[in-house]
């Protein structure tokens, strides 16, 4: 993430994430989740939500399971806007 096209606002904002979960801290759990949630690159978001259920397990519920799929009605979306834009 050196240099690449992520901005160093969001940049800042992954790693903040990255370190509250290395350290489990759980009363940042909710907002660290949001931010998956927001992150539109699949890679960098399956990523952490792989590393965030590593460290906190899963914790399957009705409303993680809600934010999973709008973040994928929301891909989904927006393939097809790519496919019928080309």
């Amino acid at each position: 993430m050196e240099k690449g096209l992520i901005g160093a606002f969001a940049q800042e904002k992954i790693k903040n994430a990255l370190k509250d979960i290395k350290n489990k801290k759980e009363e940042k759990k909710e907002s660290i989740r949001r931010l998956i949630a927001l992150i539109g690159e699949p890679v960098i978001s399956s990523k952490m939500e792989q590393f965030f259920f590593e460290k906190f397990g899963h914790s399957v519920n009705e409303k993680n399971l809600d934010e999973r799929i709008a973040i994928l009605k929301r891909e989904l979306s927006e393939a097809e806007n790519q496919k019928n834009n080309a």
